[in-house]
């Protein structure tokens, strides 16, 4: 609106005020200061607008005498002047009030879409960082961030996640890894800290910061700054911020307000978020401990199980390398194992006394060694390979410790500093006794494996003794029984058996006469011919062999041969008649061994056979005494063979 019609109507109204009609212009001067606010004049030009029509007032009537005039009309100009100032005040207060309530609307508004896109979002991480978005393009400040901490901020304040928003041409916020220790070092923070975490707000219109507590923290550059705690359950989850530069903020309380109600919003992501997490590291874990002891039962291979353990550790506890070194009784000495996430081959030839080093005081101490920089701690390794190429910072030796015994210590390597929660340290132990078990585990079956050997070493060299005595009394070499086992094994091999089933074939071979204990000597050791009731006793001891080896739980398997070798595949055999495939085949195949060595040697009644007859009667009695596959077998590959 142009300023001449006010000015023209503002003449008038003086000229009338001065005839005398100076109640009626001067309700007439307030309403045309009234209308200057809402024709947004600036207050510079309203008194411009009295002076202006004395001028016009002298030039018209240049007789009139206006010094009276002047004084009189001042209460017209103060009327007008007064009118306009408290208009202006209510024009500026409710435009205020206007645009405290569209930055409340906008913030509620950029909350409810934020909280539709958060509830049901998967990749929450984005979500967030767009309701930031729309909270700072709605309220027109230039930076929106919120700082998820750790849960302890109470006693150990830390920033987990960081989220910012900046509008085009603002700075980013302190760098992240050093938030941690401004929160801590930093007298300004720490108080705003405290501020926070009695669940109030920090709001400040003019926030340089200075540099403070021996900390070289650059000022934020904000004009106008609010942090607000997103609390949940009495837990601070983190805070909610707004910076502006460009201009500083007189944050009303509805304002800050609305502000809260997005804190709680976000503090109730970040504790879904949080259990969510929670509930799958748990499930993690869990599935850890479940491979390592599918781990410690199914497997007998030490470096494979110690492989599964270091993978698992790696993976769950996000450490960058591992090691786990081994007690030796014998030695008294910790000695390298196995290792994983290594660039060099370092700690590859450990071997310690207990007490030396890091390794060896957790050992010794049987407690855990927490080193948090390896380059202040020097002594406990070769810091030029460790610390200069592995790059390593923080340590952990924990013993492993099996029923009150050590098995070992397991190290853990990370490239920065750490600083662990009590849950790390819990599953870090969880897995150590699980290490600890699996190793004691595979060191009993291992020493249970060995002494199995020992025993069924003494087994057979007893049953070797058996059949070499028994031999001797039936007046056959000592070689004979040591030598038709060993060629029956053969031939089962080139029939194809499978090494349990050689195993008792090995042992029935070596008691295939052990029947004869139970024929008296005057039969056994007779030099003439038996008499018929003689030989029907010798022919029993097949059957005395198979009732007295089936009451040996460790030789039922070997009785075929004890009991069958004497059956034929015509079933003129004896004890039972058999007949072709009704004789085990253990039995048939040393049935034609023990004819073969018999024949090639020397009897107190005969000469050995030259080995081509051997070889003709194997091959008539083919079909008649033996198996005709046995004999085929023995005669083309273990023969030529021995």
């Amino acid at each position: 609106m142009t300023l001449q019609p006010i000015q023209d109507r503002y003449y008038d109204l003086l000229k009338r005020y001065i005839a005398g009609l100076g109640e009626e212009s001067l309700l007439a001067a307030e309403d045309i200061g009234r209308e200057m606010v809402f024709s947004e004049i600036p207050p510079e030009e309203v008194a411009e607008i009295h002076d202006e029509s004395l001028r016009r007032l002298a030039h018209e009537y240049p007789d009139t005498m206006l010094l009276d005039t002047v004084g009189v009309s001042s209460s017209l100009q103060m009327g007008m002047l007064m009118a306009y100032g408290m208009a202006f005040r209510e024009q500026v207060e409710r435009r205020r009030l206007e645009d405290q309530l569209r930055r409340r609307d906008a913030i509620l508004a950029a909350v409810n879409s934020m909280a539709a896109q958060l509830l049901g979002a998967e990749t929450w991480s984005d979500s967030v960082q767009q309701g930031l978005s729309q909270l700072g393009k709605s309220t027109g400040v230039s930076r929106v961030y919120v700082f998820q901490a750790n849960t302890d901020w109470r006693e150990n304040p830390s920033v987990v996640k960081c989220f910012e928003w900046l509008a085009p041409g603002a700075p980013e916020i302190v760098d992240r890894l050093d938030i941690g220790q401004a929160l801590q070092e930093s007298e300004v923070l720490s108080e705003w800290v405290d501020t926070l975490r009695r669940g109030q707000p920090v709001v400040c219109s003019s926030c340089e910061i200075p540099e403070d507590g021996g900390l070289e923290l650059p000022s934020l550059g904000s004009r106008s700054l609010v942090i607000v705690p997103l609390y949940v359950d009495g837990v601070l989850w983190g805070v909610l911020g707004l910076d502006d530069f460009a201009q500083e903020w007189d944050w009303e309380e509805v304002e800050i307000e609305a502000l809260q109600t997005a804190a709680g919003l976000l503090g109730s992501v970040f504790y879904r978020i949080n259990l969510r997490e929670q509930r799958e590291s748990q499930i993690q874990r869990l599935s850890a401990l479940h491979r390592i002891d599918q781990a410690i039962s199914s497997s007998i291979d030490l470096r494979l199980t110690l492989n599964i353990l270091l993978d698992q550790l790696i993976a769950n506890l996000q450490v960058d390398a591992a090691n786990i070194l081994l007690f030796s009784p014998p030695t008294n000495r910790l000695e390298y194992a196995h290792k994983k996430g290594f660039d060099t081959g370092a700690l590859r030839h450990t071997k310690l006394r207990l007490g030396d080093g890091f390794a060896g005081r957790a050992a010794l101490e049987r407690q855990t060694v927490h080193i948090p920089n390896l380059s202040e701690s020097p002594g406990g390794f070769d810091e030029t390979q460790l610390v200069g190429t592995e790059g390593f910072v923080s340590y952990f030796a924990v013993p492993l410790i099996a029923k009150g015994e050590l098995m070992g210590v397991l190290e853990m390597f990370h490239r920065a500093e750490f600083d662990p929660d009590s849950e790390w340290l819990l599953f870090m132990n969880t897995l150590a006794n699980q290490a600890a078990i699996a190793i004691d585990n595979l060191r009993l079956f291992n020493n249970l494996q060995t002494a199995n050997m020992e025993i069924i070493r003494a087994y057979d060299k007893t049953l070797e003794g058996w059949g070499l005595a028994l031999a001797l009394k039936d007046d056959e070499t000592e070689t004979h029984t040591l030598r038709v086992t060993d060629v029956t094994v053969k031939l089962a091999q080139a029939l194809g058996l499978k090494e349990e089933e050689l195993l008792h074939i090995r042992r029935g071979a070596l008691l295939h006469d052990i029947g004869k204990i139970g024929v008296p000597d005057s039969i056994l050791l007779k030099d003439g011919p038996l008499t018929e009731d003689e030989w029907e006793l010798m022919k029993r001891h097949p059957i005395l062999a198979n009732e007295f080896l089936s009451e040996i739980d460790y030789l039922k398997a070997a009785k075929d041969i004890p009991y069958c070798h004497h059956e034929k595949w015509d079933g003129t055999g004896y004890p039972q008649g058999l007949k072709g495939q009704q004789i085990p085949l253990a039995a048939r195949i040393f049935a034609v061994v023990d004819v073969w060595d018999a024949l090639l040697s020397d009897r107190p009644y005969r000469k050995a056979w030259s080995e081509e007859r051997v070889r003709q009667h194997l091959l008539d009695q083919a079909g008649k005494h033996f198996d005709p596959e046995v004999v085929k077998v023995f005669l083309s590959e273990v023969w030529q063979r021995d």
